[in-house]
């Protein structure tokens, strides 16, 4: 497999420029952030599988920090890879990559005979094939300032077979202030779902006004969140909320209506000031 990496001191520059700017006073003042963007894409043929030849073609681009200030990334890199790749136990980066692009291989290998093999083949043969596993993963930076960064994955997932395939989309929220990974667990103070939940039904009939949008049960999760600038964004994935068809259900409840229940780390996370 090759990997094609393409370095840069900011994954989106116009962002990253001013928040590195902006650490001038700040505890990383001396170290830039810096992120590469690593991009692959590999095709394979498996014939003899039920009297046919299945295809799988697998693609990602997705960013991976290099630096933050001084910051020890071990915890971010690992989150970053389960996300990612679905690899939780990888022990580094190719070897999250180089399962995830086997998967759709070693899917199918149960159900084949002893004659199982795999060929690989151009991305683009695979790609355009009727019989085919698939699946892609994107990442990029959604908010990068000296505090917090931000970075939304989404992956799609389609086995062949299946009547269609599945999407997923979730956000690694990391703030740099505190040097610690911000989940729905530690985002907020506890004791305070319900309270939280309230706000998020809310929000989600002015969201998703049209009948059927969602399923008629209240939500009773708080999903995956995305940290952004003025809003807390919960996630939530097909089927959690709602019907396939809805596709992924974004749900933005304003900051500061959630102000009081914040922790004070998101809080140190979300200040521009500090």
């Amino acid at each position: 497999m090759t990997l094609k990496t393409l370095k840069s001191a900011v994954a989106v520059a116009g962002v990253a420029v001013a928040a590195i700017a902006a650490e001038s006073c700040g505890k990383h003042s001396e170290v830039p952030i810096e992120f590469d963007t690593r991009v692959d894409s590999i095709g394979y043929m498996m014939p003899f599988i039920d009297n046919d030849t299945v295809f799988a073609a697998a693609k990602y681009s997705v960013v991976w920090p290099e630096r933050i200030g001084r910051d020890d990334l071990g915890a971010m890199r690992d989150s970053l890879l389960a996300y990612t790749f679905g690899q939780p136990d990888a022990k580094d980066f190719s070897d999250a990559a180089r399962r995830f692009m086997l998967d759709g291989v070693y899917s199918m290998r149960e159900e084949a005979d002893s004659a199982f093999t795999h060929i690989k083949v151009p991305y683009d043969t695979a790609n355009n094939a009727d019989n085919k596993n698939f699946a892609y993963v994107v990442s990029e930076v959604t908010l990068l300032t000296p505090n917090i960064l931000v970075i939304k994955i989404d992956n799609y997932q389609y086995s062949y077979g299946s009547a269609h395939g599945m999407q997923s989309e979730r956000f690694m929220n990391y703030s740099i202030a505190d040097s610690k990974m911000l989940t729905a667990d530690n985002i907020f103070k506890p004791g305070n779902e319900q309270a939280i939940l309230d706000l998020i039904n809310a929000q989600a009939k002015v969201s998703y006004p049209e009948e059927g949008a969602l399923f008629a049960e209240p939500i009773k999760s708080l999903g995956s969140v995305q940290l952004e600038a003025d809003n807390v964004v919960f996630i939530y994935q097909p089927y959690d909320v709602a019907p396939y068809s809805t596709g992924i259900v974004r749900i933005p409840v304003n900051r500061y209506d959630l102000q009081r229940f914040l922790s004070p780390e998101t809080v140190r996370a979300l200040s521009q000031n500090e």
